[in-house]
């Protein structure tokens, strides 16, 4: 019997783990970003000050997806050789053997085996990743942008402002997964219409210049890369060599490998079409480019003026913590975060500081990240303001060009009935060019 026959039948039990997996835990975190009554109800299991309940789900969906598919891998490659020992050991009666062995061979009984798994380990994957993709490329993104790891109460944020995205990207991967239970989606030819789909989708988010819709093209190009994974290996179960799949992995194979690929792609770069089209593109790129830095220039001062900023010279406001009413406490951290714990009994609270800070000087610009555990609330942080409603994640930045303004939070209760709430601030605080503010 081949030994790509085993190779398939572990390949493809190892990817309906992973994606089951990746299936389940994408949908926990969309169940957590849609519902607070679930975040609250995991932040109060989650340990520390300020926990990170979806990024926690996100984490563990991955880990444990990696997980799954090692330990699927290890079992499977148990469980073939248990089944194939099966198939040829002798039992109590000769003849009985004789004929069973004359109708049943072990190397159809693999085969069928590796084909009863196809349609798992073409679905499964398409879901998992179509719900547990986005957040971790949303995670990529926020690292690339901070060029470093990124704040926890900012990726909360993103994940709860993306919640409904999240949830038609499932929709999207049940669609997927469902279609490649069809055979027809499962053949070869389909590739090309899956490919050319993704183009569509990717087309049309950058016409609407549009990220979430563009992401929705991550659901027909895994079922483009299955297809092909699914050919490959439609051709190893029909090997008849026995030697088949029994090749080791060596350094002088990549090397190769990586060589014949570099001389197609060269190949492919050098024809005339291919240097057109990309001369094309770098020239529409440019043109873009100067457009969008002409149209977004300012405007020159007149030549009779010179154009100066005066350094911005913050009030130096007392630190200390004052005390505040009894129904709001402020509690500080070692990472900046202000935790603040209210009681709520149908009327309003007002707090007129944020860890002692009263005012947000002129020309200074703040962005306050308030993350709520418990009910929802009318909130705002800056005095002047209209309170908005909260229930899991919100950003509130001020416009920093005008007269002072007043800092501390206003809370509104949206419950007739007294309850409790507690809020993790993030401040962040940083002097702005108001004469380069469109």
């Amino acid at each position: 019997m081949p030994h790509a026959i085993r190779r398939v039948v572990v390949a493809r039990t190892a990817r309906v783990a992973a994606g089951l997996a990746l299936a389940l835990g994408g949908a926990a975190l969309v169940a957590v970003t849609l519902s607070p009554r679930l975040v609250h109800a995991l932040d109060g299991m989650l340990p520390g000050v300020q926990p990170a309940g979806a990024a926690t789900v996100l984490s563990a969906a991955w880990l444990l997806a990696l997980a799954s598919y090692a330990m699927s891998r290890a079992r499977s490659e148990h469980r073939f050789a248990v089944a194939m020992s099966k198939f040829v050991l002798p039992g109590g009666d000769l003849d009985h053997d004789l004929q069973r062995l004359d109708h049943e061979h072990p190397d159809e009984m693999a085969r069928g085996m590796a084909h009863h798994r196809e349609i798992g380990s073409a679905a499964w994957p398409v879901l998992g990743v179509a719900l547990a993709l986005p957040p971790l490329g949303l995670y990529v993104a926020h690292a690339i942008a901070q060029r470093g790891w990124p704040v926890m109460a900012g990726f909360e944020e993103s994940l709860a402002a993306h919640r409904h995205a999240f949830a038609w990207f499932g929709v999207a991967g049940v669609i997927g997964a469902l279609a490649m239970t069809r055979q027809a989606t499962r053949a070869p030819k389909a590739a090309a219409a899956l490919l050319g789909l993704a183009f569509a989708i990717g087309l049309v988010a950058t016409l609407q210049h549009s990220p979430a819709v563009g992401a929705v093209a991550i659901v027909p190009l895994t079922m483009a890369l299955i297809v092909r994974r699914l050919r490959a290996e439609r051709a190893a179960i029909a090997a008849i060599d026995p030697a088949a799949g029994s090749e080791i992995l060596s350094l002088r194979d990549v090397l190769r490998a990586t060589w014949t690929s570099l001389r197609a792609l060269g190949r492919f770069a050098g024809r005339p079409a291919t240097l057109r089209a990309v001369v094309g593109l770098v020239v529409i790129g440019v043109g873009w480019a100067y457009a969008h830095r002409v149209k977004h220039a300012p405007a020159a001062a007149p030549a009779t003026q010179v154009a100066t900023v005066a350094p911005a010279v913050p009030h130096v406001y007392p630190m200390q913590m004052p005390p505040s009413s009894l129904a709001i406490q402020q509690t500080m951290n070692g990472n900046g975060v202000i935790k603040i714990d209210a009681d709520l009994d149908g009327k309003p609270l007002e707090v007129g500081h944020l860890a002692g800070l009263y005012n947000i000087p002129p020309s200074w610009r703040a962005s306050i990240v308030i993350k709520l555990v418990g009910e929802p609330v009318l909130v705002t942080p800056f005095l002047g303001s209209a309170p908005e409603t909260l229930e899991n994640t919100q950003s509130f930045t001020s416009n920093g060009c005008g007269n002072v303004q007043p800092l501390g939070l206003r809370l509104e209760p949206t419950l007739s009935r007294p309850y409790h709430v507690t809020l993790y601030v993030t401040p962040t605080i940083a002097p702005v060019d108001c004469n380069h503010v469109e």
